[in-house]
């Protein structure tokens, strides 16, 4: 009998340190990060909830912020010098826009009083580039047909549409370390930059052509109104 009790005693044991090994394997795993994910991890403030939309939309910028660095350091790494420190910054500051705007379900997992969000980096790509073909699309086709229809001797027009695609365009290769071009994209950005060159080239000879002009009309009071001292 005392061997029997011996013997339950030692399953329960082993079972007991089975279980223990089992919950605590899943708790470890639960706190795991991977190579594979961007993620940050936030301990949670006395009586703060894990659902608690403040420490959400924190994470998701801590979250925004760590793919932008990583973009940056990409862009410094692969960038030529011509590339200043305020073309870089600028490029950085249009990717963190496009970063925030693409963490919608990030992945979420809690470890005792740390919360850990994630998004998986494959996952990721595949959205920015969805994305950055969406807006290369729209934005390159709308500039070409813009050309095509008109309107090239509105100064104004010009400066606001010179201003819009060049924030575009910004906007569209600050994603650039992150998507594989096609030789499609390839052509249709070369074809976006050119257009773009077009615009400005137009928008530089209408300031010259009217500054041209305004030298005339000058030339001409003054030359009217010394014939009346005259």
């Amino acid at each position: 009998m005392k061997k029997l009790s011996k013997h339950l005693g030692a399953t329960n044991t082993s079972k007991l340190i089975a279980c223990l090994f089992f919950f605590g394997g899943f708790a470890f795993s639960q706190c795991a990060t991977s190579d594979d994910d961007y993620f940050v991890k936030r301990k949670l403030a006395e009586g703060q909830e894990i659902h608690d939309p403040e420490l959400i939309d924190q994470m998701k910028n801590q979250l925004s912020n760590q793919i932008s660095s990583f973009i940056d350091s990409s862009v410094s790494i692969s960038s030529s010098k011509k590339m200043d420190s305020r073309g870089k910054k600028k490029s950085k500051s249009n990717f963190n826009y496009v970063s925030r705007a693409l963490i919608i379900n990030p992945k979420i997992n809690v470890c005792g009083d740390i919360v850990i969000m994630s998004l998986n980096k494959e996952t990721y790509k595949k959205e920015l580039y969805k994305y950055f073909k969406t807006n290369l699309d729209f934005d390159s086709s709308s500039l070409n047909n813009f050309l095509s229809i008109g309107y090239l001797d509105d100064k104004k027009l010009l400066k606001q549409k010179v201003a819009e695609y060049r924030n575009k365009l910004n906007v569209t290769t600050s994603m650039l370390p992150l998507v594989n071009l096609s030789d499609e994209d390839d052509r249709q950005l070369n074809q976006f930059v050119r257009d773009l060159t077009i615009l400005e080239k137009k928008y530089e000879e209408l300031r010259a052509s009217q500054r041209l002009n305004f030298g005339k009309l000058g030339s001409k009071i003054s030359k009217g109104i010394n014939d009346l001292i005259d």
